[in-house]
């Protein structure tokens, strides 16, 4: 923790530490869209026309998912099963490049913590057969479509790719052999007072035995939005009482609070560059 001025964090993350991400797959999304092109068959891996709510209209209901291949350096949502209904959530790509400018802290945590550059990936580490340098500057660099140079503080990761005799890892998805699922589970370090370590297996978004629908909160996970937007309340509250962030009652309303003015300014410039952005909107109006 540090001393801070008005409008400074109460804490920043030392200055000696980098974060290297390792994915094990090509990030979904705009960097993997020449992979995938390789991947089929050559009659199969000719682009198809581009629709126009796709090319360019703000307005559109929907991003591309893997569809529409041939349209590179494009937002696209996460790709799911065709039977999928359509979503807003951006894909692995889209995330990442947008986290040269907004560092990998996000809500809570970006209401305590400097945006140091220590909190900005310093290396993205892909094996040998899932790089394409073409589609990685394309999809993260300035000289693509990342192109924040005048958004002052932002920090571009390099992609290092592993050399061919990198020994695999272990838990890879191979090719054919193994299909989505619908299960995750979640190792979290010493949450709480008492400092234990803590298992979680969700389904769905919730914790094994619970349904969706339950109004039951222990199918709550300790790291979903409700739970964090708790918990940083309540650090807010120790920390001083700041009528910013206490007299607003719902989770948008902390979300947009002046504390995080700044994060939410810088944001909406990157999207700006990026251009069609379709924000996420209409689950937030919930209480805490």
């Amino acid at each position: 923790m540090v001393e801070c001025e008005p409008g400074q964090r109460p804490f920043r993350l030392v200055d000696d530490l980098s974060m290297h991400f390792f994915t094990s797959e090509a990030p979904c999304g705009d960097a993997s869209m020449d992979l995938l092109m390789r991947s089929k068959a050559p009659e199969d891996a000719i682009p198809w026309d581009t629709p126009n709510a796709i090319e360019g209209d703000v307005e559109a209901p929907s991003l591309p998912g893997r569809a529409n291949f041939g349209l590179l350096g494009a937002l696209r949502r996460k790709p799911a099963r065709a039977d999928a209904e359509p979503s807003l959530s951006k894909s692995c790509s889209d995330k990442l490049t947008i986290k040269q400018v907004t560092s990998v802290l996000s809500f809570p945590t970006d209401m305590f913590f400097e945006r140091s550059p220590s909190a900005f990936i310093k290396t993205l580490i892909v094996p040998y057969e899932q790089f394409h340098e073409e589609s990685y500057k394309r999809a993260f660099s300035p000289t693509g479509r990342a192109k924040f140079e005048n958004i002052k503080g932002t920090t571009y990761f390099d992609v290092h790719q592993l050399p061919p005799y990198f020994n695999d890892f272990s838990f890879r998805k191979e090719a054919g052999s193994r299909k989505a699922s619908n299960i995750s589970t979640l190792w979290i370090k010493g949450p709480g007072d008492a400092g234990r370590s803590q298992t979680e297996i969700l389904l769905n978004g919730v914790k094994q035995g619970y349904k969706q629908t339950s109004d039951d909160t222990r199918k709550q996970s300790l790291i979903c939005r409700k739970q964090m937007a708790e918990l940083g309340r309540a650090i807010q509250e120790k920390l001083g009482p700041d009528d910013s962030v206490r007299l607003r009652t719902s989770y948008c309303s902390v979300k947009d609070s002046e504390i995080r003015r700044d994060i939410i300014s810088r944001k909406d410039a990157a999207r700006l560059v990026l251009g069609t952005w379709i924000r996420n909107t209409g689950d937030e109006a919930w209480s805490i």
